[in-house]
């Protein structure tokens, strides 16, 4: 019973809050390769949410949620 919306307002989140954990765990700097290298938080944000399954405002919200992750 829980909107489509908030679920994936709580995908990004907790997207963001393992990359945070992951970057706070890393405590020797790696070799960087492109399949190591982390995603920006928004594009990741982009890669869960289905556009199709969103209502007119809850795609408004979301491109709020995103621009502030952007400044982040």
């Amino acid at each position: 019973g829980v909107p489509n919306g908030v679920i994936q307002q709580a995908k990004i989140k907790l997207q963001q809050l393992e990359q945070h954990s992951n970057h706070s765990q890393t405590t020797t700097p790696k070799k960087s390769s492109p399949a190591s290298q982390k995603i920006h938080p928004v594009i990741g944000a982009l890669q869960v949410i289905n556009p199709d399954d969103l209502t007119p405002k809850e795609a408004l919200e979301l491109l709020y949620i995103l621009k502030e992750m952007k400044d982040e």
